[in-house]
């Protein structure tokens, strides 16, 4: 999967957090010669929300020199990162310690700002998924329509039961409103963040939540 002579400092891969890191973790092991147990030069975080304080552990860690082999590798497996963090991570990722490897995994790119994108060798999944071309063009058509036509809009998502196509629709939604400007969307963007918390609730109500943007944004 990777060739050491010319390993990345830092991937963006899209994807299952439990099927990448399967396959991401031998093939690191066989291809740095480095052991994952046991390691002072390694740190995994696997996480829900990626926050500004998970971005600052990161730096931190990142910012030593390694103890062992001389590289250091760092694994985040997340869900979900808000663009706060995003700016938090540039300097890192443009600037890395000599010696370092990070891999963010997420199941979508959608949300992502094109100035961290640019920082890091992005590896895709399959191309044309059905949930993130939905929710681009949901996300693009709400911002348009009527207050009855956003309900029609959130009905459509909630009735499918899919969370990974609500979460790319608030994502698309999200970053329409940052391109627009976030200080004239700034209560919006609260909005949907607390959306997007709250998805990830095992009791969490897609219909509930998503109606509640429709009124709010």
């Amino acid at each position: 999967m990777f060739n050491k002579k010319a390993l990345h400092h830092a991937y963006l891969i899209e994807g299952n957090r439990e099927s990448v890191e399967s396959n991401l973790k031998p093939s690191l092991t066989e291809t740095l010669d480095i052991s994952m147990e046991g390691n002072p030069d390694f740190l995994h975080m696997e996480l829900d929300l990626f926050s500004i304080n998970d971005a600052r552990r990161l730096a931190d860690f990142q910012s030593k020199r390694a103890l062992v082999e001389g590289r250091k590798v760092i694994i985040v497996s997340f869900d979900r990162i808000i663009h706060e963090t995003q700016n938090a991570l540039l300097k890192v990722l443009e600037e890395p310690t000599e010696g370092t490897h990070i891999f963010l995994v997420t199941p979508t790119l959608a949300g992502f700002l094109p100035t961290l994108l640019s920082r890091v060798e992005v590896i895709k999944k399959e191309e044309g998924r059905i949930e993130d071309k939905e929710g681009a063009e949901n996300a693009k058509h709400f911002l348009q329509s009527s207050p009855a036509e956003r309900i029609k809009t959130v009905k459509k998502i909630a009735d499918s039961k899919n969370k990974q196509q609500a979460r790319a629709f608030l994502n698309g939604l999200e970053r329409e409103l940052y391109s627009q400007g976030i200080q004239n969307n700034q209560s919006s963007l609260k909005q949907i963040l607390f959306a997007q918390k709250y998805l990830h609730d095992r009791g969490s109500s897609i219909k509930q939540l998503l109606e509640h943007i429709a009124l709010s944004v």
